[in-house]
Order: structure tokens, then C-alpha cells, then sequence
């Protein structure tokens, strides 16, 4: 699997949520609301038989506003649906990817995250990724 490639198609995938700005990878100057892709967490190699598949865990860090902010509350509602034109699971798990055979968003947790030291009202989704080897 190769993750450059993957991170590229999750960026394209979470892209197309309107008014979202998405980050191949953590470390950017980031802008609220966005979305980063995490690196991987974990990854276990030969799943299968022959270099078959792989599997990797990677979080996905959303920021919608600073935690003074009031406005966030709302728009991170949307973000966590299910479903629907804000859902970052939908746009994850609705696209097409070509380092990839299935990614699936397994939860969302929502919390204070901290980044360029500035403390975000935000969500991480946990991430399963399977591909070939």
C-alpha cells in the first residue's frame, strides 16, 4: 500500500465536503475548519498469504474552532452525522481509491485538540485501512 498515494486520496475524499479544508498530513498552518490526516498508528503487514494485504489504523484530526469560539457546536454536528453532505465518514468511505481496497471510519470522539499550539473544538475519527500488500 502506498500511503502517500492513500493520504492524497483521503484528502481528495474529505475535499469534498463544502467549506472544509483538508491536510494530507499533520504539521501545516492549519485553518479551522479542517481536517488533517494523521499518520498511521499501527500498521501489520501480510494479513494475507504473500505480501496479500496489509492493514493500518490512522486517526483523522477535524477542528472546526477555537474552543472559545460559540459557533463550532453546530458545524461539528454535522461533521459527526452519519450521513449527509457534512458527514466525514460518508465522504471518507464513499470514495474510490486506488491504494486502497477498503477504508472504514470506526468512531469519532469529540474533544479539545491542540494544534500549533492553539486548542480546537474538534473530533478524531479512528481509521481502518486494508490494501494490498
Amino acid at each position: 500500500m502506498n500511503l502517500v498515494t492513500l493520504a492524497d486520496e483521503l484528502k481528495a475524499a474529505a475535499s469534498t465536503i463544502t467549506g472544509l479544508r483538508v491536510y494530507a498530513t499533520p504539521g501545516l498552518a492549519i485553518r479551522a475548519p479542517a481536517l488533517v490526516v494523521g499518520f498511521p498508528t499501527a500498521v501489520e503487514f501480510d494479513q494475507t498469504f504473500g505480501r496479500g494485504s496489509d492493514r493500518l489504523q490512522l486517526t483523522l484530526f477535524l477542528l472546526v474552532g477555537k474552543t472559545s469560539a460559540r459557533s463550532g457546536g453546530a458545524a461539528l454536528l454535522g461533521y459527526l452525522s452519519g450521513s449527509g453532505a457534512q458527514s466525514v465518514k460518508h465522504a471518507i468511505e464513499a470514495a474510490t481509491y486506488t491504494a486502497a481496497d477498503v477504508v472504514h471510519v470506526d468512531s469519532a470522539s469529540v474533544g479539545a485538540i491542540t494544534a500549533e499550539g492553539t486548542e480546537y473544538l474538534g473530533a478524531t475519527f479512528e481509521t481502518t485501512v486494508t490494501g494490498r500488500g
